[in-house]
């Protein structure tokens, strides 16, 4: 998982460091676009590295960099993280696709891999059909149906002989039909559902529920899950291919999306009315320092000179010569302290948080 990438990244302490992400052109064609880009980042990156460190000191760096030139691009994720250092390497494929960066320092820049981790949309889709049921995990316009024990949950005779009765000829029909019908199928989506819950746990992640409205309507009254159930689609698309329910679904997701991140800017206002919010850098960053941060809001473009003490407590936004060190983007070294703390780390649009000075913080107490 990208989180597990990124608690690796940041505990790497060696130097230099060169962090590269590209945005992949995937599909037939594409080969010699995405080699040309990896081939320009090859070149900005040790260039980079050579003006910030000297080539002695990056030796090792240098030649594993070279060693990306017997790579190709031509894959299926959206995006790629490169990151190199003299004893160190590491590539992690991205669902979605990411600005390119090409950047070299003392530690390698996660922000831009948490910026496209907290964009990225991770959900379930469950297609109802009544004699099949389909689930499938997504992470953003990326779908891969879930195959194993569980699902896809098949309508077997088990439904068909578990509740109600035959007459003698072995013919049911009228009204006592249509109740036997509506008991076998609601037993058939109570066990289905039961069975979604196993994927449901240890995550927040919502669910878009498609199918046409008898059958959505037998699961939504079975389903245990009506809170994490972000949409209801209705149709039917049990014969439909995955790049076909991606274009359907798409449309919803982006609308959660919107409401999730408005969500949290809800959150401010609430915070404020319980004086638990602070905002300003310096503001931000001592409360972090105390470890008094439960949410950090960032503007995702948002970037700060600074000078800070060498163990991280103090910062001045102006010269002061308690703070020894000089920083490019003191805003990165926040996120980095807040995440070391185990708060949460949220990136909104830039101009969302302009009455806060761009940057905001929810306190723990």
């Amino acid at each position: 998982m990208i989180k597990d990438d990124i608690k690796e990244l940041m505990a790497y302490t060696g130097k230099p460091c060169l962090t590269i992400i590209l945005p992949i052109n995937a599909g037939f064609g594409n080969d010699k676009y995405n080699d040309g880009l990896l081939k320009k980042a090859m070149d900005e990156g040790k260039e980079l590295v050579i003006g910030k460190f000297g080539s002695k000191s990056a030796d090792a760096l240098l030649t594993n960099l070279k060693g990306l030139d017997k790579s190709s691009l031509s894959l299926n994720a959206r995006g790629l993280g490169i990151f190199i250092s003299n004893d160190f390497i590491k590539t992690i494929e991205l669902p979605v696709t990411p600005d390119y960066t090409v950047d070299a320092g003392n530690d390698f820049k996660i922000r831009a891999l948490m910026y496209e981790l907290d964009r990225v949309e991770h959900y379930f889709a469950l297609v109802l059909d009544a004699n099949l049921i389909k689930l499938f995990s997504g992470v953003g316009d990326e779908l891969k149906e879930i195959k194993d024990g569980s699902f896809p949950k098949k309508y077997t005779d088990e439904f068909e002989h578990e509740h109600g009765h035959r007459q003698e000829t072995g013919v049911v029909s009228g009204p006592e039909k249509s109740t036997i019908v509506e008991t076998r199928m609601r037993s058939f989506f109570k066990i289905a559902d039961k069975e979604l819950g196993q994927y449901l746990q240890n995550n927040n992640d919502p669910v878009f529920v498609l199918g046409a409205d008898k059958t959505e309507g037998y699961f939504m009254g079975e389903t245990r899950h009506k809170a994490r159930v972000a949409s209801i689609i209705h149709g039917s698309y049990g014969n439909f291919t995955i790049p076909e329910l991606v274009k359907i679904i798409h449309p919803k997701l982006q609308e959660y999306s919107a409401v999730r991140q408005q969500k949290q800017l809800d959150r401010i206002d609430s915070s404020i009315d319980k004086n638990m919010f602070t905002s300003n850098l310096t503001n931000v960053w001592n409360a972090v320092a105390e470890g008094n941060c439960r949410v950090l809001l960032v503007e995702k473009g948002f970037k700060q000179k600074a000078r800070v003490s060498r163990d991280n407590i103090t910062i001045s936004e102006n010269d002061d010569n308690s703070c020894e060190v000089e920083v490019d983007d003191a805003v990165d070294l926040l996120i980095r302290q807040a995440l070391k703390k185990d708060s949460e780390v949220t990136f909104v649009e830039d101009g969302k948080l302009a009455n806060y000075g761009k940057v905001g913080l929810i306190k723990r107490y």
